[in-house]
């Protein structure tokens, strides 16, 4: 039985088509895109990843970039955590008033639309998180380097699903789900406070 955390053939095939017919509606509680913000402070653009962008979480004097968990106090990633659904389990702890959603439904009032995939390669995977902004566009910030409205075509994203999101080292070619989140609600931490008792 496929997952409920993926996204199937048929709602990629909706979602083409909808993309070439118009943009995903807004709560009207969007951020800005406003790149220089992410981009011009260097300790802001070191340590804040596509994560803390999604949520739109600007902590000035963190020190090294968060992940999905951490604030929850899961432990560090590991290969085998490289799911949709484990990255669901822990966005719900880390954010508990979070909530999936679909490309066609506004999020309710206060809350903004973000969207994850996963590059699932046997070695050295990784996660990308892209937002919806006021615009009715999407953003990203892959890891250090700067936030951008732009896929890896150089086009402005309509849809994440149906983005370029190959880009040279990582491809993140499994796409997750649609989420809505509160950035008020929200907390990350750049490390976990797990304590491995094994």
């Amino acid at each position: 039985m496929q997952s409920p955390y993926l996204i199937s053939l048929k709602e990629r095939n909706n979602f083409q088509v909808q993309n070439n017919k118009k943009l995903s509606p807004l709560s009207g509680s969007e951020p800005k895109y406003e790149p220089k913000r992410w981009n011009d402070n260097h300790n802001i653009k070191y340590n804040h990843n596509c994560y803390a962008y999604v949520l739109n979480k600007i902590a000035s004097k963190r020190d090294g970039k968060p992940q999905p968990g951490y604030f929850s106090n899961f432990p560090p990633l590991r290969t085998a955590d490289y799911k949709c659904e484990v990255f669901y389990e822990r966005l719900k702890k880390d954010v508990p008033s979070l909530y999936k959603t679909d490309f066609n439904t506004p999020c309710r009032k206060g809350f903004h639309k973000g969207f994850i995939a996963i590059d699932p390669k046997t070695e050295d995977q990784d996660y990308h998180f892209y937002r919806q902004d006021k615009n009715g566009y999407w953003s990203h910030k892959p890891g250090r380097n700067e936030a951008t409205n732009l896929d890896a075509n150089g086009k402005l994203i309509a849809n994440p699903v149906e983005a370029n999101r190959e880009y040279k080292y990582f491809n993140y070619s499994e796409p997750c789900f649609f989420f809505c989140v509160n950035t008020a609600l929200s907390g990350t931490r750049s490390r976990s406070k797990h304590r491995n008792t094994k």
